[in-house]
């Protein structure tokens, strides 16, 4: 790590995006493939994909509402985190079982639900250990080292595949190993910081930050309404004539992008919020008409600017959450955040398979980008 940026940045920042980076080499190590896994080892549809894709995504939206509200009425940040790390890391491994599409469907859910769980604290013990004025920072770094354990986990996964010659099923139990170091460093490295008590306790929906922030859920909810699950935009480049085995490198070039531009952006997020953001939903709408129209020699290219967008945004939407929420009100606002993410995705993947099997691509991407487009001009209108 660059001296400077250390000096910028706490032991539970850098210890948390430690832990980032151990459990995405776990979960990249078998992502790439889900898809091929999903529809040749199970028999599972496009349809089905999508929808599963969403419910994952959206599983732990009710859970992250709950885990925000329970951190913030408790102060807890550091044990609720560590309880959705370790039933994510028990998710894995169950994929070597599963024979239908309905079990993967399920340990989907479970992976995420530990996902949605741990996330809100998380999030809430990252901003309480920010340096004052350097919170886009803290939350680019961690999603930077989550985006190189997202090159790491692929590259892992393609040695594995093709050099060594192993089944993506025993890859499903390998890829436990670096989850249980991640749970390791989680319980040694970091400190628990208190979350500031409200002065009564809210109710649990009753919670919501007033301000800006519930004009700030509705364009979160419209930018990811027309997000394409990346779950999905894999699936598109093996439409296109990527090979299985080639899957992971297309995995790879996305969190690279995403690994070397998220700390900057979201060090530009702490001086320039709105441009940051304009620019990365921009990059999303660019990438997202690519896989709509161009062939498949495009599509590295196309995974840069998949990943440049998912680093403009990610870490610069959660420190907005900061700007816009007060420190009381901190772990319940991260958990609406996620929520309304969460349900957003759900829709999405869902629409989106559904759209693409039964109109095709194009008309599916230009409705998925017409929505995003209009919750773009109402982030437009919130301060930051």
């Amino acid at each position: 790590m660059p001296a400077k940026l250390k000096e910028k940045l706490s032991k539970n920042v850098v210890v948390l995006g430690i832990v980032s980076l151990l459990n995405d080499i776990s979960s990249d190590m078998i992502f790439p493939v889900l898809p091929s896994f999903f529809a040749l080892g199970l028999g599972a549809s496009t349809a089905f994909i999508g929808v599963m894709q969403g419910v994952a995504k959206a599983s732990g939206s009710l859970l992250q509402l709950f885990s925000g509200y329970l951190s913030q009425i408790s102060g807890r940040r550091k044990s609720l985190t560590f309880i959705g790390y370790l039933l994510s890391s028990v998710s894995k491994p169950l994929y070597f079982f599963a024979g239908h599409p309905l079990a993967a469907l399920f340990i989907r859910v479970s992976d995420n639900a530990g996902k949605g769980f741990r996330t809100p604290p998380r999030d809430a013990l990252l901003a309480d250990s920010a340096p004052a004025g350097r919170t886009g920072l803290a939350f680019g770094f961690n999603r930077a080292l989550d985006s190189a354990g997202a090159v790491l986990g692929p590259l892992i996964g393609f040695f594995l595949l093709s050099l060594v010659g192993l089944d993506y099923k025993t890859l499903f139990l390998i890829a436990a190993i670096p989850s249980i170091f991640s749970l390791w460093a989680l319980a040694a490295g970091v400190t628990e910081i208190r979350g500031v008590k409200p002065a009564g306790r809210p109710k649990l929906f009753g919670g919501l930050p007033k301000g800006g922030f519930p004009l700030f859920l509705a364009a979160v909810f419209l930018l990811y309404l027309g997000a394409l699950p990346d779950l999905m935009a894999l699936l598109r480049a093996q439409e296109l004539g990527v090979s299985v085995s080639t899957l992971p490198l297309y995995w790879v070039l996305y969190n690279l992008a995403g690994s070397f531009f998220a700390a900057p952006f979201g060090q530009a997020f702490d001086r320039r919020p709105k441009k940051v953001l304009v620019y990365g939903w921009m990059a999303y709408l660019l990438s997202l008409a690519g896989f709509a129209y161009l062939a498949k020699e495009f599509l590295p290219f196309l995974f840069l600017i998949f990943g440049i967008f998912d680093a403009a945004t990610d870490g610069p939407l959660r420190a907005a959450v900061v700007r816009l929420a007060p420190a009381d009100q901190r772990a319940v606002a991260f958990g609406w955040y996620h929520a309304v993410r969460s349900a957003a995705f759900l829709l999405s993947g869902s629409l989106i398979g559904w759209g693409w099997q039964s109109f095709g691509v194009t008309y599916t991407f230009i409705a998925a980008g017409t929505a995003t487009l209009v919750g773009l001009l109402v982030l437009l209108k919130i301060r930051f």
